[in-house]
């Protein structure tokens, strides 16, 4: 059982490669408008992005705000193909600005109340997640386009994987108030599925992990900010 005691915004969709390119000035993404994914442009999902990145991108957007960043990536370097390289990072939980869900407020802002499946209610996903499945989708789709649930949040299933705070592991057996997830583990969470997944895969319960240095063509995030 966990409690979320402390509100929070979520931005209503994912990062799009428009507003990465706008605030970083580059686009990783292979589902590109120069790369595959024809239908695919700025107003898709950022993807190829790691954890790191996204932190980075946190920061460079409460930058542009005057908020103050969350994150201390001082140890971080950029290496060849300007994939960033860090060993620690350090995180202000009561920053003003920009940063990654915890998998806690992630499922808890997916599921808007809900307890089904998926957060329609059906017994598919097909009008609320670009999936691998009922849409046979093969690449990114533009933000919003779908069903959002009864928080106005777009695309919490399917499209693209999406980055958390947290480094995977079990669920703790007792009850929790704001989990910020294990203290030691090498690799971070993502949830939501993708394109690439089933119907099973973008479940609200399903839950994904990967090095947070890997770069994936069905991997990106949205960021949360704290309300006081």
């Amino acid at each position: 059982e966990v409690t979320i005691s402390r509100p929070f915004y979520m931005q209503t969709h994912e990062v799009t490669q428009g507003e990465w390119r706008t605030l970083m000035r580059n686009n990783p993404s292979r589902f590109s408008r120069s790369g595959d994914g024809a239908n695919c442009g700025y107003d898709c999902p950022v993807e190829m992005v790691n954890w790191w990145e996204a932190l980075a991108y946190a920061n460079a957007l409460s930058e542009s705000f005057g908020l103050q960043e969350c994150y201390d990536l001082s140890g971080c370097r950029d290496r060849a193909g300007d994939d960033m390289e860090c060993r620690s990072v350090s995180l202000n939980s009561d920053c003003g600005g920009y940063r990654l869900p915890t998998e806690a407020q992630w499922e808890y802002a997916a599921r808007a109340g809900t307890t089904s499946a998926y957060y329609n209610g059906e017994e598919t996903p097909d009008d609320i997640a670009w999936s691998g499945e009922g849409w046979n989708s093969g690449s990114t789709h533009p933000v919003g386009q779908l069903e959002a649930n009864s928080w106005g949040l777009y695309d919490m299933s399917g499209n693209v994987l999406e980055w958390c705070w947290d480094r995977y592991g079990p669920y703790r057996s007792s009850s929790v108030t704001d989990p910020m997830g294990p203290n030691s583990g090498s690799n971070r969470v993502l949830r939501g599925g993708s394109w690439n997944h089933s119907a099973v895969g973008v479940r609200l319960a399903f839950r994904n992990d990967s090095d947070p240095d890997t770069i994936h063509r069905y991997s990106g995030f949205r960021l949360v900010s704290s309300v006081f």
